[in-house]
């Protein structure tokens, strides 16, 4: 079932195969690859694979509507094809102590009840581009707005600059406004800097950004934990998030509404024990409604510049769909989903897809899905005829 390749091992390939028959963390999966208190990742594609019944039930349910997605080769290849590669916890490049820090704190922080099922570390991450491990001994993370202002675009490449020239390594998603004025400007010192993306790595989003992507992983890397061919979608942002937060010793966000998507990492920094920045905007700009509240509420540093966040910083110690997250208005019925619900209407679209189709794009059982899309169906978000559902025209644009 798994042997060795001339390229991959036997056991490479269960890693990989193990990180698509699963989206994103899974405690359940996680507990049976170190069953033993070693991992085997071969033991336990093999038992998926087999639907072996001494499995726990959560693990069957968890890979049901996937187990039958054997490609492992397929995505390594493609992931090399452009220049990337697939690692995991038995590679030097690892970034093993950043990751171990960062989610057992948020295993055992009092805080952490509303994130406890994701709060689990990646067993694989896709990468393009230089050493994840060394990338991250020293990294911030910035985030922010995707419509950012010209106040907000020069502070985050400000930040950026100053964080890069003192060797701070600045992690960021890649997207408009703050991700990509805070990439560009430690590229322009000629710094690494490292994009965490929520699509497979052969995927390139926002495609206007093709050739920061490309400096990006020359000067220092694009990750994901997604396999190759993965595209977009909201709810895997909202999993992004938690892996930007884990990546960077701290977080400074530039320009965030009230409810803005980039709330989202700073939650998952204060779970993780980071520390938090933020940087204040006029009080009159919705741009900044959440960074002052965060200031407000004590849960935020003030920092007014790239000098100051370099002077807190010498204090700690080191180791479209993606604008629809971005929440400056009241909350949509979409936005009001909870993770499951959402990646079930991620995964339907416009066409008419049967609910089997659809399960296996969500990566939930089938059981499951059904009971969601009937929900959504009552919310008025998706319709179905026969056996066959589809999105709203009206619910495509929320």
């Amino acid at each position: 079932m798994f042997k060795d390749a001339p390229d991959f091992t036997a056991r490479h390939q269960a890693w990989a195969y193990l990180n698509r028959v699963v989206e994103g963390p899974n405690a359940h999966l996680l507990a049976l690859i170190w069953e033993s208190g070693e991992s085997d990742p071969v033991s336990a594609a093999v038992r998926i694979i087999r639907r072996d019944p001494s499995l726990p039930p959560k693990v069957l349910s968890a890979t049901e509507s996937r187990c039958e997605w054997f490609q492992p080769l397929a995505d390594l290849h493609s992931a090399a094809s452009v220049g990337a590669c697939f690692i995991t916890p038995d590679d030097d490049a690892w970034p093993g102590p950043v990751l171990a820090e960062s989610f057992h704190v948020s295993r055992t922080a009092d805080g952490a009840k509303s994130h406890h099922d994701d709060a689990i570390p990646p067993h694989g991450l896709w990468v393009k581009g230089g050493n994840a491990r060394a990338l991250t001994e020293k990294a911030i993370t910035v985030v922010g707005t995707r419509a950012a202002t010209r106040y907000g675009n020069a502070v985050a490449a400000d930040i950026g600059a100053e964080c890069a020239t003192h060797g701070w390594t600045v992690v960021s998603g890649g997207a408009f406004g703050i991700d990509i004025s805070a990439h560009r400007a430690a590229l322009r010192v000629g710094h690494s800097t490292v994009a965490i993306v929520a699509h497979g790595i052969d995927v390139t989003y926002p495609v206007a950004h093709r050739t920061e992507f490309n400096d990006i992983a020359r000067e220092g890397a694009v990750i994901t934990e997604y396999p190759p061919g993965t595209r977009p979608a909201r709810h895997r942002f909202l999993t992004r998030n938690r892996l930007s937060a884990a990546l960077g010793q701290g977080v400074v966000v530039i320009e965030a509404g009230y409810r803005s998507g980039a709330l989202n990492t700073v939650s998952w920094a204060e779970t993780m024990g980071k520390q938090v920045f933020a940087v204040p905007g006029a009080v009159t700009s919705r741009s900044s409604h959440g960074c002052h509240r965060l200031i407000r509420e004590g849960r935020a540093e003030l920092i007014e510049s790239g000098a100051d966040l370099i002077e807190s910083l010498s204090l700690l110690g080191t180791l479209d769909s993606d604008a629809q997250l971005e929440m400056d208005y009241p909350a949509t019925d979409v936005q009001r989903l909870d993770r499951p619900s959402l990646r079930v209407f991620d995964a339907v679209s416009g066409r008419r897809s049967d609910a089997a189709a659809i399960a296996a794009s969500s990566g939930l059982p089938l059981v499951q899905t059904m009971t969601i899309l009937c929900e959504l169906r009552d919310k008025g978000l998706i319709s179905r005829t026969g056996n066959l559902w589809q999105r709203d025209t009206a619910a495509s644009s929320v």
